[in-house]
């Protein structure tokens, strides 16, 4: 069967036009040109004095530290937010420039370089939102260490003790109960609980064991911030705009032919 080169390269211009449109409706994170914000961390004065231990692939590593919620200030805002790695150190009056991204998002932790933070994304997105303004807080940035590394708080009924799970992280100083209280609150919720995660562009202190030092807040409260938050379309809105701009590339190749000529 014999086919006319004129409708085949029409066929592939009005693809290559349908796909433009696709990829202008869903741009890359890099195209998106996400703002950046300056924050400062004020203090930690409510935070527990705490041990943690971590295997971090080839030893246990162990440190003292501090688990609770960190003041920001930022853009003349301030909000409570936790940090993401119980490793790499924060001081008070240390500033830092973020980017900021719904956490639950493609742009947000599920992106980040930890080894199971994308397993557990809506447990820390449901802590990012519901404990940086209240409840256990020391309990609270202990379970988002515990879940961003692998592990969880598990309780044996007929013992009656709460334990961390063997090799992965364990922590003295905060209560393993309240820990525990946290995360199955945090693992039963379902879908995006609407924090905010705080990607460290960069800061005064260096990334250690290959993971950034981030960190996770209230949406409301980091809004008031003013970083640009950049929306990502949902999936009808994609299928939409695909319809549509199919239907606007085809109905360009569909126009109608001149009439010929009289005689």
């Amino acid at each position: 069967m014999k086919v006319s080169t004129r409708i085949l390269m029409g066929n592939y211009v009005r693809a290559a036009l349908s796909l433009a449109l696709l990829a202008a409706a869903h741009p890359s994170p890099a195209a998106k040109g996400l703002a950046t914000s300056p924050i400062t961390f004020l203090n930690a004065s409510g935070s527990t004095n705490v041990t943690v231990t971590y295997f971090n692939g080839d030893r246990f590593v162990s440190e003292a530290t501090a688990a609770g919620s960190y003041w920001i200030s930022d853009s003349g805002a301030t909000y409570n937010a936790f940090c993401t790695d119980p490793f790499d150190s924060i001081y008070n009056g240390e500033s830092w420039s973020v980017t900021k991204a719904p956490t639950s998002s493609a742009l947000g932790l599920s992106s980040a370089t930890y080894p199971y933070g994308p397993y557990n994304i809506s447990a820390i997105d449901y802590i990012g939102q519901y404990y940086t303004t209240g409840g256990s807080q020391a309990a609270a940035q202990i379970a988002v260490w515990d879940l961003v590394l692998g592990g969880h708080v598990s309780y044996d009924a007929a013992a009656g003790n709460y334990f961390y799970d063997a090799g992965k992280f364990t922590a003295l100083g905060v209560s393993a109960k309240d820990v525990y209280e946290v995360e199955q609150k945090a693992l039963q919720s379902k879908g995006s609980s609407g924090s905010v995660f705080l990607k460290q562009v960069n800061g005064s202190q260096p990334s250690q064991f290959g993971r950034p030092q981030d960190l996770v807040t209230h949406g409301e409260f980091s809004n008031a911030g003013k970083i640009a938050a950049v929306p990502e379309p949902s999936a009808p809105q994609m299928a939409l705009c695909l319809a549509l701009g199919m239907g606007i590339v085809w109905g360009i190749g569909r126009r109608k032919k001149p009439a010929p000529p009289a005689g």
